[in-house]
């Protein structure tokens, strides 16, 4: 795992600031992605092709391995942030907002990486888990040579394939969990206002947040400097309209 996210670690990132130009863009960070697959980790730890089949029946699975410890790794940073802050700072808000600010900055740290943890393909195994779907597990019923790769893979796949889907959806509920526990408490002071639910408050933050995480991929050539101050003005102008009327 660490291997596969090194790999995807190793394209992507900012221009530096004053450095423009000579970086790859988002495209060569998102054309990694697909690459992504049992044969290339296989590679990445000098295993023979096959051997990955063993943890992940499908690229899908090892996606969804990858994904899931991606979001692991960005709650780590996010709960850092919330904890320093938590100690020091007594304005809630100001909490909530570097949540919010730094998840957009891992984002542009991390651009090949977060855009394997939001892989369109892999909503449909988080919605099964969510929904508690059993049917979607089922594996498509057809022969393997006995004793080839492939059988070996296929025993009890269901089984590997839902336990990574599992930890994806944990590992993204978790992340979830740090802006509701942000806003949660910001409300409780007063700070935010009350005719919305903390859930609808926290969609609303992190809407803001994906959608400037996304523009901090997609614009490669931007410093992250001037990413940062176009994030802090877009949180602050929503905080502005969740922020108890007065």
């Amino acid at each position: 795992m660490d291997a596969a996210i090194a790999y995807l670690d190793g394209f992507g990132g900012d221009a530096p600031d004053g450095a423009p130009g000579e970086i790859p863009t988002v495209r060569t960070a998102a054309e990694r992605v697909p690459e992504l697959g049992i044969r290339l980790v296989a590679t990445l730890v000098g295993k023979s092709p096959s051997a990955p089949l063993f943890h992940f029946p499908d690229r899908l699975t090892l996606v969804a391995a990858v994904a899931a410890e991606g979001f692991r790794r960005m709650s780590l940073h996010l709960q850092q942030t919330a904890g320093s802050l938590t100690a020091s700072d007594s304005d809630p808000l100001a909490i909530a907002t570097a949540i919010a600010l730094d998840y957009v900055d891992w984002a542009g740290d991390h651009a090949a990486l977060f855009a394997t943890m939001y892989t369109p393909a892999l909503a449909a195994g988080v919605d099964a888990i969510q929904s508690g779907d059993r049917e979607y597990w089922q594996e498509p019923k057809r022969a393997a040579p006995v004793g080839s790769d492939e059988a070996m893979s296929r025993r009890a796949p269901e089984g590997r394939r839902r336990l990574a889907f599992q930890e994806l959806h944990d590992a993204k509920a978790a992340t979830a969990l740090i802006f509701y526990a942000a806003i949660e408490r910001a409300r409780a002071t007063g700070a935010l206002r009350r005719d919305a639910s903390s859930a609808d408050l926290m969609n609303a933050m992190v809407a803001m947040a994906d959608g400037l995480a996304w523009q901090r991929v997609n614009e490669r050539q931007q410093t992250r400097r001037v990413m940062r101050r176009h994030a802090e003005r877009s949180v602050g102008l929503l905080l502005v309209g969740l922020k108890t009327s007065v």
